[in-house]
């Protein structure tokens, strides 16, 4: 892809990003006639604002995927982490706490969300998925086939995304940790990578890779 913001362009290629500070014009395009491009796209946005974002411009453009989550009680500064991971048949996490505010978008297959306590969700294609902050739980892709998401995290600046839960892990009836292409661990090692602020993009060219994008950014 070629982003330009506020007139300076740059070449994203895929697994790659690119930042937009909040009141910059971005233009988005793709110069090849003959590959498409898939873009991930986090945005801080005011409570309220329009569902449409991202979507200025139709022609050529297919969303595929959407999803919004009003957050409360935010800290005044966060780190915005962006990660797309593909679990392999069969893999499963260890148990452990989602420490900090965040948002699932399931893209492909199944991926099943269980707390130690009770309780029990499905994500699927297109779903929005939250694994309850300060719950401890695991995730696990109990299907014959590879599932895959993209995660936006609003992380307080050096504290850990996720911590082990007390109880002891179900063993895993996969060989290999899930396929995120940036080392992410099994229980949600915290990522770091390119900075970024407001808008966050994440650019993929026929397939998911993972990465992860962090910057310090004031929230209103």
């Amino acid at each position: 892809l070629t982003v330009a913001v506020d007139g300076k362009p740059e070449t994203v290629a895929a697994g790659k990003g690119v930042s937009a500070p909040a009141g910059t014009k971005v233009t988005i395009g793709n110069a090849s006639t003959v590959t498409k491009a898939r873009l991930f796209v986090s945005t801080l946005v005011g409570v309220g604002a329009v569902d449409s974002i991202h979507q200025l411009s139709s022609a050529g453009l297919k969303p595929f995927g959407i999803a919004r989550r009003t957050i409360h009680n935010a800290p005044p500064v966060v780190d915005v982490i962006q990660v797309a991971t593909q679990y392999d048949p069969g893999w499963k996490t260890g148990n452990h706490t989602m420490n900090e505010l965040h948002l699932f978008l399931m893209l492909t297959g199944t991926t099943d969300f269980g707390y130690l306590a009770g309780g029990f969700e499905r994500g699927s294609p297109g779903q929005q998925m939250v694994m309850d902050e300060g719950r401890a739980g695991w995730m696990a892709n109990t299907t014959q086939a590879s599932s895959s998401f993209v995660l936006t995290w609003l992380g307080t600046p050096g504290k850990p995304l996720t911590s082990a839960a007390a109880a002891p892990a179900r063993p895993s009836t996969a060989p290999a940790p899930p396929n995120t292409g940036n080392g992410l661990a099994q229980n949600g090692g915290s990522p770091s990578g390119a900075l970024a602020p407001v808008a966050l993009a994440l650019a993929g060219v026929a397939a998911l890779g993972g990465l992860a994008l962090r910057r310090h950014k004031k929230t209103r």
